[in-house]
């Protein structure tokens, strides 16, 4: 039995439920994951039953699964990309945008929003087509997070300089200059 958080079901059942499949299919176990549970609940249960051989293979696949490790099928390449604040908007809303990704460029995409880290798997040339669209998706919005940091930086530069002017005296002395 394995306990993992719901929004972790659909890497285990991968896409069209291809992941769940292939690891009932190498291991021989049967896999089950109960995300009926209780309602409000984060937590859903994964049976794993058959031998016990089978039984510990496929709980490390459902591991790798949850953490998201891919396994590369042959021709396929992987890369990485840091997303930062851009991992919503490449994710979509209930994770429209990485479907949608995914259909137009053929290739498998694997975002963890908490790190911001997105692999993208495909044949080479599909890869890097995605990356270059992920990157336009991505790129306004990290601009937008370096431009208010300089902002901040400067604003709070400015609070600790604001009792003296340019010529090192002070801005308010008294005199009206």
């Amino acid at each position: 039995v394995l306990r993992f958080e719901a929004n972790q079901v659909g890497a285990v059942y991968g896409k069209g439920g291809e992941t769940i499949r292939r690891i009932q299919d190498r291991t021989g176990a049967f896999v089950e994951i109960n995300d009926k549970g209780k309602k409000g609940s984060d937590i859903v249960v994964c049976n794993i039953m058959g031998d016990p051989d089978a039984v510990k293979e496929a709980k490390g696949m459902v591991l790798k699964a949850i953490e998201g490790e891919i396994e590369l099928k042959a021709g396929e390449v992987m890369e990485k990309l840091e997303l930062d604040v851009g991992a919503p908007a490449v994710i979509g809303r209930g994770g429209s945008k990485i479907r949608e990704l995914e259909k137009l460029f053929g290739v498998r995409l694997v975002v963890k929003s908490g790190t911001g880290l997105c692999r993208i798997v495909g044949r080479k040339d599909d890869v890097e087509k995605a990356k270059k669209e992920i990157i336009t998706i991505v790129e306004p919005l990290l601009e937008e997070k370096r431009i208010k940091e300089e902002a901040d930086r400067l604003a709070e530069q400015a609070a600790t300089t604001s009792d003296t002017g340019a010529w090192g005296g002070t801005v308010d002395d008294g005199d009206g200059w």
